[in-house]
């Protein structure tokens, strides 16, 4: 149960405490005046989105404090999650800086939003001001059936399958992504790998190759050019190696008489050497020469056949094996991935089985729920004033149909407003005013088995007015018998039947608007009444009347609020 409200820099309101107590509290104030900031702010404290819109204007901060008097369910998730308080208090700390950026703190200690999002899910429920409207989508009452009555882990169980049928297809989605036929693929990598690796591609083979059709294609300039320097080594007087054997003779003349030309004489003998054994060189090469063209030929044709498959590949012939190792690469990649698309498309099957066999079995617990909510809500419609009229929930399963989060459930709510019409989708069959009754009847029976002990109506009674209005707050004050209702209305009515009003004003000053709340007490109560029931001009006959509204309401008490069960 909430037992505190406090707001600091929201909106409009600029410090703003709220204490509450159980049974039902309305809100009430002139349009404009705040009523609904205060649900804002008890959303954004369980929760909510947060934006840099809820700070008031000139702030650098919102701030919004709820404390609440944890139920078992409270105290049991506070101790699982390591944030239980020792005095057993639950308070929520909600901060929204300027950039719209947000913290959360439960009983002191920061959680992320999610974490608070999911404590704020047992501790309120909120039915908003355009819950009617939301009533109108089909994805809005299969969540409406879903939280009444279907449990819990079956859903969770529809959406894990989910989840696995969606990895299990985007594995297979990667696997083949190229979109041909795995074997076909795979035929013709073996066909390139083949016609590649039967050719010398490896730089050091393709290197070799080319040298020897190079030595092939010029043998004949080889020879010449061998020869020639042969000549040029060994022609008579002009020949290198006897012009060197000459001048070391003289030098070694020279040298008898003079040491220092000793140095000039070892390196005309090593320079004599080094001819020599060029020679010898030049010899044995020119003898090893092949002219063979035959061969030559071949190592031709073998090249050419090396730049083709370069252009084939569209890389440089230097580059083929690369190209064959990328090749050799998928191939075993593709291999790998036509056995694994054979065992996911076994797994695939056993868990679409087991999502159909998940999806069935949510379907009946949907349809069963559906019959109970739709009865519960036509009692509760017959005390709204709508005696005859009737809901439905038509749920068709379509056990073929493309696995979803949700099962393969088509969920629609239809009505009949009167008796003897028939049952018709909301939009078609429903007034504004009939809409927010069957919202509100709807509501009302899901809400009686939410574990949350605090509910909050929004302005949910927009639309109705005169004795509809009253049966609605009775409605209102029988759920304070049971649970916290807070609830925010502009009908007398309804606030006439609370256990305690709040009222919430807007003041004006040089610094701009600001709204502040003021507990009544029963004169207060009664001229909040007489200016609802009055506007403006609040006379000794509309004071009266709000009197009268309030005896009633008393007079018709069945028992006084008990606190929610801990």
């Amino acid at each position: 149960m909430l037992t505190h409200l406090g707001v600091r820099d929201f909106a409009i309101v600029d410090n703003l405490e709220l204490a509450l107590g159980s049974g039902m509290t309305v809100l009430t104030g002139e349009t404009g005046a705040g009523k609904s900031l205060i649900v804002d702010a008890l959303e954004l404290a369980v929760g909510g989105r947060a934006s840099a819109d809820l700070v008031r204007a000139g702030a650098g901060a919102a701030e919004v404090n709820a404390v609440f008097e944890p139920n078992g369910a409270v105290s049991g998730w506070l101790v699982e999650n390591a944030l239980d308080d020792a005095d057993g208090s639950c308070v929520l700390r909600r901060i929204v800086g300027a950039d719209g950026r947000s913290r959360a703190f439960v009983n002191g200690r920061p959680v992320p939003v999610s974490q608070l999002r999911a404590l704020g899910e047992l501790l309120v429920d909120v039915h908003g001001q355009h819950a009617h409207q939301a009533l109108l989508k089909p994805e809005a009452q299969r969540a409406l059936l879903d939280d009444f009555g279907v449990p819990q882990e079956l859903l969770e169980q529809v959406a894990a399958l989910h989840a696995t049928l969606r990895g299990l297809d985007a594995e297979i989605e990667s696997l083949g992504e190229s979109g041909d036929d795995p074997t076909a693929r795979l035929d013709f990598l073996e066909h390139q790998i083949a016609e590649l690796a039967g050719e010398p591609v490896e730089p050091a083979a393709l290197e070799a190759l080319d040298a020897e059709q190079r030595r092939l294609a010029h043998a004949a300039d080889i020879l010449d050019d061998l020869g020639a320097a042969r000549e040029a080594l060994d022609a008579d007087d002009v020949g290198a190696r006897g012009a060197v054997a000459a001048a070391l003779r003289r030098v070694e003349s020279a040298a008898r008489h003079d040491p220092v030309l000793d140095g000039a004489r070892d390196l005309l003998r090593q320079c004599e050497a080094l001819l020599a054994e060029a020679d010898t060189l030049l010899r044995r090469h020119g003898d090893a020469v092949d002219t063979d063209p035959q061969r030559l030929d071949v190592l031709e044709r073998r090249l050419a056949a090396i730049h083709d498959l370069a252009r084939k590949h569209r890389c440089p012939a230097h580059e083929l094996h690369r190209r064959l190792a990328s090749l050799r690469e998928e191939h075993e990649r593709l291999r790998g991935a036509s056995a694994r698309l054979d065992a996911i498309a076994g797994e695939r099957a056993r868990f679409l089985s087991r999502y159909r066999e998940a999806a069935a079995a949510l379907g009946r617990e949907r349809a069963a729920a559906a019959v109970r909510l739709a009865e519960g809500a036509d009692a509760v419609l017959a005390t709204l004033g709508m005696a005859g009229a009737g809901i439905r929930f038509d749920l068709r399963h379509d056990a073929g149909a493309a696995p979803g989060p949700a099962g393969c459930d088509s969920v629609t709510l239809v009505a009949s407003t009167n008796p003897g019409q028939p049952h018709l989708p909301l939009s078609r069959v429903a007034s504004g005013g009939e809409l927010s009754r069957i919202a509100l009847a709807v509501h009302a029976v899901a809400l009686a088995r939410t574990g949350a002990a605090t509910l909050v109506f929004d302005e949910v009674d927009a639309g109705i007015g005169g004795a509809t209005a009253e049966i609605v707050g009775r409605r209102m004050r029988e759920l304070g018998e049971q649970r916290q209702v807070l609830t925010v209305t502009h009908l007398p009515q309804v606030a006439a039947l609370a256990h305690r009003h709040v009222a919430v004003r807007k003041r004006q000053d040089a610094t701009g608007s600001r709204s502040a709340v003021e507990p009544l007490d029963d004169a207060g109560r009664e001229r909040e009444l007489a200016r609802m029931l009055a506007g403006v001009d609040v006379t000794d006959k509309t004071l009266a009347h709000a009197r009268e509204m309030l005896a009633a309401a008393r007079a018709g008490r069945r028992r006084r609020p008990t606190r929610p069960a801990a």
